[in-house]
């Protein structure tokens, strides 16, 4: 989605630049044969450049860190003893 907002390559290897990715390796990956905004957004300089930090930083929360939080407090704290003997 962020890749949309962008608009166009020129200005999506300026912000890969601007975010740490390697002008070379930046121009290099978006004017690269015929992609896409989603085939675009799956290489390696995109991936590296927008990591979790550039979305916490806009204020943003991670689903896997929430998820981890929600379920450790539904789990059982103490293993239920159900008296079974097996053999």
């Amino acid at each position: 989605m962020l890749l949309k907002h962008w608009r166009s390559k020129r200005s999506i290897a300026r912000r890969l630049i601007k975010l740490g990715c390697p002008p070379k390796k930046a121009w290099r990956t978006v004017y690269e044969g015929r992609r896409r905004l989603w085939d675009l957004s799956r290489t390696a300089a995109v991936q590296k450049s927008l990591r979790n930090e550039y979305f916490e930083k806009r204020g943003l929360f991670s689903l896997t860190a929430w998820h981890g939080q929600r379920w450790a407090r539904e789990l059982a704290l103490v293993q239920l003893n159900l008296g079974l003997e097996l053999g």
